[in-house]
Protein backbone atom coordinates (compact mmCIF):
# COMPACT_ATOMS: atom_id res chain seq x y z
CA UNK A 1 0.00 0.00 0.00
CA UNK A 2 1.44 3.63 -0.78
CA UNK A 3 0.61 6.67 0.65
CA UNK A 4 0.37 9.98 -0.61
CA UNK A 5 1.73 13.18 0.46
CA UNK A 6 1.29 16.86 0.00
CA UNK A 7 4.49 18.23 -0.66
CA UNK A 8 5.03 22.60 -0.75
CA UNK A 9 8.15 23.14 -2.53
CA UNK A 10 9.16 26.67 -3.21
CA UNK A 11 12.42 27.01 -5.57
CA UNK A 12 13.88 30.38 -4.99
CA UNK A 13 17.00 31.89 -6.09
CA UNK A 14 18.89 34.23 -3.94
CA UNK A 15 22.00 35.99 -3.27
CA UNK A 16 23.72 34.41 -0.19
CA UNK A 17 23.93 38.07 1.50
CA UNK A 18 20.24 38.58 1.74
CA UNK A 19 19.26 35.22 3.16
CA UNK A 20 18.13 35.56 6.15
CA UNK A 21 16.84 33.12 9.69
CA UNK A 22 13.40 34.61 9.73
CA UNK A 23 12.82 33.25 5.59
CA UNK A 24 14.33 30.26 6.44
CA UNK A 25 12.91 28.92 9.87
CA UNK A 26 9.47 27.68 8.24
CA UNK A 27 11.84 25.69 5.93
CA UNK A 28 12.16 21.63 6.80
CA UNK A 29 14.52 21.58 4.52
CA UNK A 30 16.83 23.58 1.88
CA UNK A 31 18.61 22.71 -1.56
CA UNK A 32 21.88 24.66 -1.44
CA UNK A 33 23.31 24.64 -4.96
CA UNK A 34 27.44 25.21 -6.07
CA UNK A 35 28.58 25.85 -8.72
CA UNK A 36 31.97 23.56 -9.09
CA UNK A 37 33.11 26.71 -11.52
CA UNK A 38 33.21 29.22 -8.49
CA UNK A 39 34.71 28.32 -5.48
CA UNK A 40 32.81 31.26 -3.41
CA UNK A 41 29.88 29.19 -4.50
CA UNK A 42 31.44 26.40 -1.70
CA UNK A 43 32.75 28.76 0.66
CA UNK A 44 28.98 30.37 1.04
CA UNK A 45 27.79 27.13 1.33
CA UNK A 46 30.53 26.75 4.22
CA UNK A 47 29.33 30.17 6.00
CA UNK A 48 25.37 28.92 5.55
CA UNK A 49 25.65 25.23 7.17
CA UNK A 50 27.99 26.62 9.93
CA UNK A 51 25.06 29.79 10.09
CA UNK A 52 22.10 27.24 10.09
CA UNK A 53 23.87 24.05 11.72
CA UNK A 54 19.70 22.44 12.85
CA UNK A 55 19.14 22.86 9.21
CA UNK A 56 18.42 19.70 7.18
CA UNK A 57 20.62 21.06 4.21
CA UNK A 58 21.19 18.85 0.60
CA UNK A 59 24.19 20.41 -1.52
CA UNK A 60 23.62 19.98 -4.79
CA UNK A 61 26.62 21.06 -6.94
CA UNK A 62 25.73 21.65 -10.81
CA UNK A 63 27.80 21.64 -13.62
CA UNK A 64 29.54 18.32 -13.19
CA UNK A 65 29.90 18.56 -17.07
CA UNK A 66 32.81 21.07 -16.42
CA UNK A 67 35.00 19.11 -14.49
CA UNK A 68 38.06 20.88 -16.82
CA UNK A 69 36.87 24.48 -15.46
CA UNK A 70 36.17 22.95 -12.02
CA UNK A 71 37.79 24.99 -9.11
CA UNK A 72 36.66 22.33 -6.20
CA UNK A 73 35.24 18.83 -6.93
CA UNK A 74 34.01 15.80 -5.03
CA UNK A 75 36.71 15.66 -2.25
CA UNK A 76 35.96 19.49 -1.09
CA UNK A 77 32.10 18.85 -1.54
CA UNK A 78 32.25 15.38 0.28
CA UNK A 79 34.40 17.19 2.92
CA UNK A 80 32.21 19.87 3.79
CA UNK A 81 29.36 17.47 3.65
CA UNK A 82 30.69 15.45 6.61
CA UNK A 83 31.86 17.88 8.77
CA UNK A 84 27.71 19.39 8.81
CA UNK A 85 26.20 16.08 8.49
CA UNK A 86 24.23 16.74 5.18
CA UNK A 87 24.06 14.93 1.62
CA UNK A 88 25.63 16.07 -1.65
CA UNK A 89 24.74 15.30 -5.40
CA UNK A 90 26.88 16.33 -8.05
CA UNK A 91 24.38 17.16 -11.29
CA UNK A 92 24.68 18.67 -14.66
CA UNK A 93 22.03 20.78 -16.43
CA UNK A 94 22.18 17.93 -19.18
CA UNK A 95 20.66 14.99 -16.96
CA UNK A 96 17.46 14.70 -15.16
CA UNK A 97 17.09 15.89 -12.21
CA UNK A 98 13.73 14.45 -11.00
CA UNK A 99 16.28 11.34 -9.63
CA UNK A 100 17.80 13.65 -7.09
CA UNK A 101 14.58 15.33 -6.40
CA UNK A 102 13.54 12.06 -4.83
CA UNK A 103 16.05 11.30 -3.45
CA UNK A 104 15.99 14.00 -1.23
CA UNK A 105 11.95 14.10 -1.05
CA UNK A 106 12.93 10.81 0.40
CA UNK A 107 15.67 11.26 2.45
CA UNK A 108 13.01 14.35 3.74
CA UNK A 109 10.60 12.03 4.56
CA UNK A 110 12.50 9.71 6.40
CA UNK A 111 14.00 13.04 8.56
CA UNK A 112 10.76 14.08 9.32
CA UNK A 113 8.87 10.52 10.39
CA UNK A 114 12.04 9.16 11.87
CA UNK A 115 14.15 12.13 13.29
CA UNK A 116 16.18 9.82 15.87
CA UNK A 117 17.73 8.71 12.38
Amino acid sequence: MSEDYDIDLLFLEMPYETLNDKFLSKSTFVLFVVDITDMESLQDAGKFLSEFPDMEVFIIATKSDMRYASEFWEPEISKLADKYGSIYFIYSSHDDFSGILNDVIGYALAKIYNPSK
